[in-house]
């Protein structure tokens, strides 16, 4: 049924797309029909709101049958719509489409094979970026020891993407693996529904090769107070009622709301903290952390974090000194815990901030400091292929690289989403106060015993930031350089750089 504008919303409609290079609108409702050849949706209708808070439907075609509107993914996997005229060809989508695939499988070591190639291509760039977006929901170390496991067993994990709305699969599977194939076939690409597939993987394939399948089930069933599988669900025993069915999905589902969900788990552990399921979910944890040698701090915590007690004066200060900093919000659901390890775009966020609240201080900003590099520039002068626009920190990070306080783990690639080691935090942290000018306290030098462990760019940084008090060892005279910076100690190295600054005031 044609849709009749009003030529007031239609004035609307045109003053936007002329105004805006891309002008992409927020839409109510939208309705369809089913194309009879393809079986896809075909949008007829797109509800509106006008400037004058109303509701209005529009057509997608006009009278003619021309496309008025279309409905694209954009570079963060949703879906929104955009004048005809301004979306991408078909060809353009391919272009995309092709070079999103490669550099996925690419950086995760995988194949993936599109179940219906014939569906829109808008469709697969989605699916191929909501499936990255699902895998980083594994701890990279985690991830990459596991693939090197599959590798050493001439092995590649496999992803087939089917389609959401398959008549033939039962409404209820969103995914399924196969470990004959070595194949996660995916039906609704969530963080959930691949952390289940993929601990499937992590279990059937490699633990179970690692260890006694028996011996891994009698260890969990055992934790099950005697409740059966195939029984009632019960709430202190099973994170969710499917994982009341059978073994295996159990342990898939505790895995998966564990790296997907951990915000459910902390809350739930708040109210049963000794309930077998919080005991079950501490069991994977330790089994996934021993068999792949992945320390603790890298996997989400199951309660929810309080910090070290050398910490918590410092944990104070930094609350106080940056109310909305990065690591404000530690021990609360939804973020990780003071002993985690702190990744490297979250080392890079708060050192900015950092040099912002100096800034302040000073009465200075980028723009009087940094003319050379305007806002509306900034991402000309990215040189880190990794660093999109789904990464919280990309300004931080690509400021911080103009000031030369990073540079990266290569010419184009920054990793922002691995842990930073005690070696690289301390390069950054010398480089940010060279860049701010902060005169470092030259103390007693202290014996690094595992010196020689530290890199040969690393080593002036360390012994610097030692000296200084802004860092300090593990114990017995040791830095640890390759090892991993956490949280706490992170916000404490900000909160000393912060004082040292404010003494020379």
């Amino acid at each position: 049924m044609k849709q009749i504008v009003s030529w007031l919303t239609a004035l609307v409609l045109l003053l936007s797309c002329l105004c805006c290079p891309v002008s992409a609108i927020e839409v109510g409702s939208m309705r369809y029909e089913i194309d009879p050849n393809t079986g896809e949706k075909r949008y007829t209708a797109i509800q509106i709101e006008t400037a004058w808070g109303q509701w209005e439907w529009i057509p997608v075609y006009d009278d003619s049958g021309q496309v008025k509107w279309s409905y694209v993914c954009n570079e963060d996997g949703d879906y929104e719509w955009v004048p005809a005229e301004e979306a991408p060809t078909r060809e353009e989508v391919a272009l995309q489409l092709q070079a999103r695939k490669t550099a996925v499988e690419k950086r995760f070591g995988i194949v993936i094979v599109e179940e219906t190639p014939e569906r829109p291509l808008d469709m697969q760039l989605c699916q191929i970026i909501h499936l990255e977006k699902a895998i980083e929901t594994i701890p990279a170390a985690l991830y990459e020891k596991a693939r090197t496991a599959l590798t050493a067993r001439g092995k590649t994990l496999t992803i087939l993407l089917g389609r959401e709305d398959d008549p033939s699969v039962s409404w209820t599977t969103a995914g399924q693996y196969s470990p004959y194939d070595i194949m996660i076939r995916l039906y609704d690409v969530t963080p959930e529904v691949f952390a289940h597939e993929y601990a499937h993987l992590l279990h059937m394939t490699l633990l179970n090769s690692m260890y006694s399948a028996a011996e891994i089930e009698a260890r969990w069933t055992a934790l099950n107070q005697g409740a059966a599988y195939g029984g009632a669900f019960l709430k202190d025993i099973f994170i969710t009622s499917y994982a009341s069915t059978a073994f295996e999905e159990d342990f898939a589902d505790s895995v998966s709301y564990l790296l997907a969900r951990p915000e459910m788990i902390q809350e739930l552990s708040l109210c049963r903290p000794d309930a077998p399921v919080i005991r079950k979910l501490q069991y994977a944890r330790q089994l996934l952390s021993d068999a792949f040698g992945v320390p603790l701090s890298q996997f989400p915590d199951i309660t929810l974090s309080q910090p070290s007690s050398w910490a918590r004066d410092g944990v104070s200060d930094y609350q106080m000194l940056f109310p909305s900093g990065v690591f404000t919000s530690l021990g609360t659901p939804f973020h990780p815990g003071y002993q985690s390890g702190t990744t490297r775009q979250d080392f890079a966020a708060a050192a900015y901030e950092l040099a912002e609240t100096v800034w302040a201080q000073r009465q200075d900003s980028w723009e009087e400091l940094y003319p050379q590099y305007p806002m509306d520039q900034m991402h000309q002068h990215n040189p880190f292929t990794d660093v999109t626009s789904r990464i919280s920190a990309r300004e931080a990070i690509v400021k911080l690289f103009l000031m030369g306080v990073v540079t990266g783990k290569s010419a184009d690639s920054f990793d922002p989403e691995g842990a930073i080691t005690r070696q690289e935090a301390a390069v950054m942290l010398y480089r940010l106060c060279q860049a701010l000018e902060l005169p470092l306290l030259q103390g007693e030098s202290p014996e690094i015993r595992d010196s020689a462990q530290c890199a040969v760019w690393a080593l002036e940084s360390v012994r610097a930031m030692c000296s200084s008090g802004i860092m300090t060892g593990v114990g017995d005279s040791r830095f640890a350089p390759t090892g991993t910076y956490s949280n706490e100690q992170s916000l404490l190295t900000m909160v000393r750089i912060y004082r040292l600054f404010s003494e020379t005031v």
